[in-house]
């Protein structure tokens, strides 16, 4: 039997960024829409408190989400993510 892909989202976000909230919302309403999916985890990383994890993803700007599937990066978005967006990545995560 072939072993099943491990998802993450790491969404990298600040407490005074408006986009950033909404993005966590955003991620929070569709995992509970979806309810816990064992193959899928989410990090929240807040960029004012951990700058090392920060530096270690390059990441350059707020917010941010990355997709890593067995920990290697698979996407990598910058900026305002939509709802309709990010359920479009869930449904493809699901569908393989």
């Amino acid at each position: 039997m072939a072993k099943k892909s491990k998802y993450m989202f790491i969404l990298f976000y600040r407490n005074v960024n408006k986009q950033s909230l909404q993005i966590k919302m955003a991620i929070n309403d569709l995992f509970a829409k979806y309810g816990k999916v064992k193959e899928i985890k989410i990090k929240e990383v807040n960029y004012d408190v951990e700058k090392n994890i920060c530096q270690q993803y390059e990441i350059k700007g707020i917010p941010s989400l990355l997709l890593l599937k067995d920990g290697e990066i698979i996407g990598r978005f910058l900026g305002e993510i939509t709802p309709e967006e990010l359920e479009i990545i869930m449904k493809g995560i699901l569908i393989k």
